[in-house]
Parts: structure tokens; C-alpha cells; sequence
């Protein structure tokens, strides 16, 4: 799953492998070095990004200084999300 949003002229490329679990975060082009299991460094500034949510609750970047939504389910995309599961366990 890849997430590209931009905000504030910076353009944030959060990609999330669903079956591996790896991880990167991209700003403006430029790859942050993954230092915990959801904390990202920008080796040049030093900022921390801090990683909270999950396709199905929404995806926010977190840092000291603010916070960055980059996906938010709306109402409805919970049918989408809940009707497949559901029709598994039925099947």
C-alpha cells in the first residue's frame, strides 16, 4: 500500500508492504532512515517522524512540532473495508 499526499508544498510517500511488513517514508523525494518499528529520521535535519494508524484506522505522521494526516477513512469506507470480511467468514 503507498500513500502519496501533499501538504504545506511537501509531498509525503508513506509505502507499507501488507505481507512483509517493510516500511519507508519519502519527503520531497528524499528517503528517511527507519530507526524503529514506526519511527522515521531525516539524516540531514535530525526531525523524527513517528508513524501511528494503520490502513483500516488511517495513517498520521507524527513530530514534535505537528501532526500530518494522510489518510482518514471516511464512513462509508468502513462498508467497503467490513462487507469482504464479512462474506469470508460467511463463506
Amino acid at each position: 500500500m503507498q500513500i502519496k499526499k501533499t501538504i504545506n508544498e511537501k509531498t509525503y510517500v508513506y509505502d507499507e508492504k501488507f505481507f512483509s511488513g517493510k516500511k519507508s517514508l519519502t519527503i520531497n523525494g528524499k528517503q528517511l532512515q527507519l530507526v524503529g518499528k514506526k519511527n522515521f529520521v531525516d539524516s540531514e535535519t535530525g526531525e523524527e517522524y513517528s508513524v501511528s494508524g494503520s490502513f483500516i484506522k488511517g495513517i498520521t505522521l507524527n513530530t514534535k512540532s505537528e501532526e500530518i494526516v494522510l489518510v482518514k477513512n471516511k464512513w462509508y469506507e468502513w462498508i467497503v473495508i467490513i462487507l469482504p470480511i464479512i462474506s469470508i467468514g460467511v463463506g
